[in-house]
């Protein structure tokens, strides 16, 4: 996050005086802050090279910096990490998802300010999958005890993949409780055998006539407009919609 570069940089910079082959790959949050990120390498005098420019001839001295200026790559990379930083928790924003690189099985360091995620962070604290630093004066130390320790890095990687695991399938939990909910709150009782005797003649007329309808757009015998402005539909999902 916006102010944790330079720190996470510095440390770096001190783990690399025992790590010669140190890379850091730098991954701001936000798109609209690659170039002053990038801006700042330089100001900084850090060897790097920005990932939207990389390519198979390219070649970054190291210790050096991978900026990572592209979207949706970051997942794919935690397996490929030896230890992982979690951002916005070293200043007071409350940091971000530690579940992707504990699913990796990364050995995680975080600052002290989690509570965006403080269920996710204290099970994994608990779990012993996760290390918490009190402030950005402590991030080198702890990021240098786990790459001079490889076997203590993997245990902790274990232990947070472990822990992460528990959480998996809230969505569907989430999903069942609110179905669940909606079906007691709005009671869906079957029709009587009249009931559905009675409504099975209008509901083929209105079957048929939505079909009818929809093919006659597609054969383009009836216009469509497109709005300039922007709309939002309600309801159009079960009963036609309204604006």
């Amino acid at each position: 996050r916006e102010g944790e570069e330079a720190q996470v940089l510095a440390a770096a910079r001190t783990v690399s005086r025992q790590h010669e082959g140190l890379l850091l790959i730098l991954a701001p949050r936000h798109p609209q802050r690659f170039d002053e990120v990038a801006r700042l390498l330089r100001a900084e005098g850090c060897s790097f090279l920005r990932r939207s420019q990389l390519t198979d001839e390219s070649a970054l001295p190291l210790p050096g910096v991978l900026l990572l200026d592209t979207l949706g790559e970051l997942a794919s990379l935690y397996p490929l990490a030896d230890v992982v930083f979690i951002g916005g928790s070293l200043i007071n924003w409350g940091g971000h998802n530690v579940l992707e690189p504990a699913m990796a099985s990364r050995a995680i360091v975080v600052g002290p300010h989690m509570q965006n995620f403080r269920a996710v962070a204290e099970t994994l604290l608990a779990a012993g999958g996760l290390v918490q630093v009190p402030g950005p004066e402590a991030l080198a130390p702890a990021l240098a005890r786990l790459l001079d320790h490889p076997e203590e890095a993997a245990a902790l990687g274990d232990r947070a993949r472990r822990a992460a695991e528990l959480h998996r399938g809230a969505t569907d939990r989430a999903v069942d409780r609110a179905d669940r909910l909606y079906h007691r709150a709005i009671p869906c009782p079957r029709p009587s055998l009249l009931e559905r005797c009675l409504l099975w003649l209008p509901a083929r007329g209105w079957e048929t006539a939505a079909r009818l309808r929809d093919w006659a757009y597609r054969q383009d015998w009836l216009s469509t407009e497109r709005l300039q402005t922007c709309t939002v539909s309600l309801g159009n999902l079960t009963a036609g919609g309204s604006l």
